[in-house]
């Protein structure tokens, strides 16, 4: 009886539980991104990470630039070297794809 004393004595209450959960769940992505800002230099090269911004998104991640003609060319020329080098820093599964979209990056 004395060990279930000890027990309860230890327990959250669930709404606790739940806050600790969503919170390291909700703090996941939150992370990647920060770590795909970081490297994005390293990863794209000074003058690509200049003129874009990125995110994870379901799968992949999304390049974004507000030209179209450098979308073009980063998708063309740099695709597949991108692709692989992020795969190399957040794995194969982690980083299937990368889209290039054209769009705001202020």
């Amino acid at each position: 009886m004395k060990l279930l004393q000890e027990k309860n004595n230890n327990q959250k209450p669930l709404n606790e539980t739940i806050k600790t959960i969503f919170s390291i769940l909700s703090s996941e992505p939150k992370q990647k991104n920060a770590k795909l800002t970081n490297i994005w230099p390293k990863v794209a090269g000074a003058e690509i990470a200049k003129r874009t911004k990125v995110k994870f998104s379901k799968s992949g991640v999304t390049v974004t630039t507000n030209s179209s003609a450098f979308a073009f060319e980063i998708s063309q020329k740099f695709g597949d070297l991108i692709l692989k080098r992020l795969q190399n820093e957040f794995g194969e599964n982690e980083v299937q794809k990368i889209w290039v979209n054209v769009g705001r990056i202020d």
